[in-house]
């Protein structure tokens, strides 16, 4: 679908989708991080950006991560392990001092 979308964005269903689907994913997913900007927790960045900064990492070492298994030394941590890094790693990324 990502790949439809980055090929023809000008196609009636990827116009239907990034003007149904991605407004409602954002006030769902979005809401998150705004309430942790609002509460304090977090700093105050644009939503998106928090949202690409949080979710990309792992969504790109969960693609390669089959290809990455059969490199030579590879040393690779277990999924949860991995998820684990990503989520503190992000979190000093954005964090209050």
């Amino acid at each position: 679908m990502l790949a439809d979308a980055l090929a023809r964005p000008g196609d009636p269903v990827m116009q239907a989708l990034h003007e149904r689907y991605f407004p409602r994913m954002l006030d769902g997913v979005g809401r998150w991080p705004a309430d942790e900007i609002a509460a304090g927790r977090i700093r105050d960045l644009p939503v998106v950006p928090l949202l690409q900064q949080m979710i990309g990492p792992l969504a790109l070492h969960l693609r390669l991560r089959p290809v990455a298994e059969h490199l030579d030394g590879a040393d690779l941590p277990a999924t949860e392990d991995t998820v684990e890094i990503f989520a503190e790693a992000f979190l000093r990324a954005v964090g209050r001092p």
